[in-house]
């Protein structure tokens, strides 16, 4: 058995990170949610360095990281996951608006895909300014 989750990712490291997610969202006010840490990481070709893909309908979510993930600096790390778990709170405004065809057929697919799209890049800028003020109020990840 490999001490390593993957290249980038020593299985310490990897436990460590998990526990490290659990104390940001418990910080985050999301203590009634659990996470999953992914055992792979995301696609290298994804442009992305984190993801989060919350359970429809449930209070859980995947988290998968980057392959570089660990070799980040401790603030960009605690920032990113930051960034990643406040998607919990505003996955809720999301949801219904994708999941609602009827909506989606009365005024039009093409419509919908803009209204999408619109909603999406600002929720992701509004995700992004208030993690890049919370972050520094948390905890660093741990050695």
């Amino acid at each position: 058995m490999s001490n390593r989750v993957w290249p980038e990712m020593s299985r310490k490291n990897f436990e460590r990170t998990k526990v490290y997610l659990r104390t940001l969202a418990d910080g985050l006010g999301l203590r009634d949610w659990s996470f999953e840490l992914a055992r792979a990481p995301l696609d290298p070709h994804s442009g992305n360095v984190a993801t989060i893909v919350p359970t429809f309908g449930q209070r859980e979510a995947v988290v998968t990281l980057c392959h570089d993930y660990p070799t980040k600096s401790p603030d960009y790390r605690r920032y990113v996951l930051v960034h990643e778990l406040l998607h919990c709170h505003l996955d809720r405004i999301m949801t219904p608006f994708r999941e609602n065809r009827v909506l989606w057929r009365l005024i039009g697919a093409a419509a919908a895909d803009v209204i999408d799209d619109q909603v999406r890049e600002n929720i992701e800028h509004a995700v992004d300014a208030i993690a890049r003020e919370m972050a520094p109020h948390l905890p660093l990840p741990s050695r």
